[in-house]
Parts: C-alpha cells; structure tokens; sequence
C-alpha cells in the first residue's frame, strides 16, 4: 500500500507502544490477536522507522501528559511532520502537533481525489 499524499514515519519506541496496546486495538477492530500482529508487521514494512538518537534531543515532556506520547511528538518534529495519526486521547488533546484520526485520512483521500495505490 502506498498513497502519493501521505508518507508515514514512526518513532523507534512506537513499537514498543504498539505491542503493549495490541490486544486492546485488536479488540477495538475485531479481529484476532494474530492478525494484528501481521497488520502491524504489513504496515510496518511501508513506514520510514525514525530511530531514537535521531529525536531524542527533541523529547519536552511538556506536550502532552502520556510521557509515552513524547516520542511521537519529537519524531513529527524532527520530520516536519504535517501530523500525527492517532486515536489517542493524550496526542489528540495537545496542540502541539496536527492530528489525524482514521476518518480524517480518509475524507483526505476522499476530497482530494487520491487512491491507495496497489504495490
């Protein structure tokens, strides 16, 4: 999968966040546990992984109040990111950084005329 609009990166410590969360979001979008491991081995293979040393001078700890967020922040700006992809309440409530939800990504596409391209 790929988009001409959108190019996604994700901080190094994403991972470790994602495997806490992964039985819940699996939960969330019914689908068994395995199959959201491979759903995050298949999106992970289409996303730049941002390592840690790279942003960890931009960690504040005054963004949001999930210190687990932080370096999700810090990767957007390293980047210049024009968002963040996230349900999360914590990233979602700060300001610094955009947010998108998965609605939003989609009226994107949707409005802008783009299509997930099949690789």
């Amino acid at each position: 999968m790929k988009s001409g609009r959108f190019e996604l990166s994700f901080p190094e410590h994403g991972r470790d966040e994602v495997e806490e969360h992964l039985a819940e979001m699996a939960g969330r979008i019914s689908i068994t546990l395995h199959e959201a491991e491979r759903l995050i081995e298949l999106l992970l293979r289409h996303v730049k992984i941002i390592p840690a040393k790279e942003y960890e001078h931009l960690l504040d700890h005054t963004f949001t109040a999930d210190l687990a967020d932080e370096p999700f922040l810090a990767a957007a700006r390293l980047v210049d990111a024009d968002g963040i992809w996230t349900h999360d309440a914590h990233l979602l409530s700060q300001k610094a950084v955009r947010t998108f939800t998965n609605d939003d990504l989609l009226s994107i596409l949707r409005t802008e005329g783009g299509e997930w391209d099949k690789e």
